[in-house]
C-alpha cells in the first residue's frame, strides 16, 4: 500500500513532544496546538511524573517543560536528563511567564527559552519542527 505524499510529509515533520505543565488549562491548549502542528503530544503535569514517561517511552524527541513545576523545577528536571546518559542530549525547552530567568536557564543548559502568555509563544509553537532542525545541527557541529 502506497502512501499519499501529504501523509509522508507529515510524518516527516512530527516530533514526539513530552509537555510538562502543571496548569491543566494551558497544558490542554499547548497540546491542542502542537497536534495542529502534527505534532505527538504526551504530557505530565510534574517533573516526577513526566520522568516516568520518559523512563517507559524511549521515542520522545524533545520537552516542552514550565520552570515552576510542583516537586522539581523544570531546570531541576533538565539537570536530571542532562546527567542521565542515554537521555543528555534529548532537547529541552523551558517555558516561564516570568522571562527574567532567561539566562538563568540558558546557562543551565535548556536548548530554547519560551516566555509563556505572549504572542511569541503560539509562533514558536508554529516552528517547534524547525528549531528542533537548528539543535540538532548545533549539537552534530559540537561532535
Amino acid at each position: 500500500m502506497v502512501e499519499s505524499t501529504d501523509h509522508v510529509k507529515l510524518k516527516l515533520l512530527m516530533a514526539k513532544v513530552l509537555l510538562i505543565d502543571d496548569h491543566a488549562d494551558l497544558r490542554e491548549i499547548m497540546t491542542e496546538l502542537l497536534e495542529m502542528h502534527g505534532h505527538d503530544v504526551r504530557s505530565a503535569k510534574s517533573g516526577e511524573e513526566a520522568w516516568r514517561t520518559l523512563e517507559a517511552d524511549d521515542h520522545t524527541e524533545v520537552v516542552i517543560s514550565d520552570q515552576r513545576l510542583p516537586g522539581m523545577s523544570g531546570i531541576d528536571f533538565l539537570q536530571q536528563i542532562r546527567s542521565t546518559f542515554r537521555k543528555a542530549r534529548l532537547p529541552v525547552i523551558l517555558c516561564s511567564a516570568d522571562s527574567s530567568i532567561r539566562d538563568e536557564a540558558m546557562q543551565a543548559g535548556v536548548d530554547d527559552f519560551w516566555v509563556k502568555g505572549s504572542e511569541q509563544l503560539f509562533e514558536q509553537i508554529g516552528t517547534l519542527q524547525q528549531r528542533l532542525e537548528e539543535i540538532r545541527l548545533r549539537e552534530s557541529a559540537k561532535n
